[in-house]
C-alpha cells in the first residue's frame, strides 16, 4: 500500500494533466454541440485526440524499451483517456437532447408566471373511470 502512494506522490505533477485535458475537451465538445447542428461534427475533437493517441500509442510500444519509450506511452495514455472521455460526453449530450425532445421540451415558451409551455402538445392526466355495476 505505501508503495502505491509513494508511486502516486512521485507521479502527482504528471497525473494532474489529465483532469485538465479532459475538462478542455469537454469543453470543447459543448461549445462545438451548439455551434453546429450536425451530429457528428461534436465528436470531432475526440476521434482527432484518440487517433493521435492510438499513433503515438503504437510509436511508444516500438521505441518501449528506451528511455523516451515510457514517456511516450504516458503521453498515449492521457490522449487516450481524454478521447474516451469527450465521446462519453458527446454520447451523453446527445441522449440529453433526445429525451429532451421526445419530451416535447424541445420547443419552449415562457407562459404566465415563468412557467414553461409546449405550443404543440399539453399533455393531462386521464380520469379514472368506474364502469357501473348493474343490479339486476
Amino acid at each position: 500500500m505505501s508503495g502505491i502512494i509513494n508511486l502516486i506522490s512521485e507521479y502527482s505533477p504528471r497525473l494532474a494533466i489529465l483532469p485538465i485535458l479532459a475538462l478542455m475537451n469537454v469543453i470543447i465538445t459543448f461549445i462545438i454541440h451548439f455551434v453546429n447542428s450536425k451530429k457528428i461534427l461534436k465528436f470531432l475533437p475526440s476521434l482527432i485526440i484518440g487517433i493521435g493517441a492510438l499513433i503515438i500509442g503504437i510509436y511508444s510500444v516500438t521505441i518501449f524499451n528506451s528511455p523516451m519509450g515510457l514517456n511516450t506511452a504516458w503521453i498515449a495514455i492521457f490522449l487516450g483517456a481524454t478521447s474516451l472521455i469527450g465521446i462519453c460526453f458527446g454520447f451523453i449530450i446527445d441522449l440529453a437532447m433526445s429525451i429532451r425532445k421526445n419530451m416535447g421540451l424541445g420547443n419552449k415558451s415562457t407562459g404566465k408566471r415563468g412557467r414553461i409551455f409546449n405550443k404543440q402538445k399539453v399533455l393531462k392526466a386521464k380520469r379514472k373511470r368506474y364502469k357501473e355495476k348493474d343490479n339486476e
